[in-house]
């Protein structure tokens, strides 16, 4: 039996492959000189990043609206946050 639901897992995966790219690019971006990248090489590295990070907010954004919208299980945010007295003895 699945603890998180599909959306939940595409959601995560979506964020650990994002920011498992975004990082090598960025620190590519941040030593462009020492690098030697052309212009053309970093306007192409810019333009992933920048689509990459997109990527990364939108999985983002929709994890949270799931979690505060989407129905009662694991992933929703009263399962998340122990409000109750029950909650904060587990």
């Amino acid at each position: 039996m699945a603890v998180w639901d599909g959306l939940i897992r595409l959601t995560h995966w979506l964020n650990v492959l994002a920011i498992i790219l975004l990082l090598p690019l960025g620190i590519a971006l941040w030593q462009q000189k020492a690098l030697g990248l052309s212009k053309s090489g970093v306007n192409w590295l810019t333009d992933v990043h920048a689509a990459l990070g997109f990527v990364f907010a939108a999985s983002l954004l929709t994890r949270m609206a799931y979690m505060l919208a989407g129905p009662q299980g694991a992933g929703h945010w009263r399962d998340i946050v122990p409000l109750d007295a029950h909650r904060r003895r587990e």
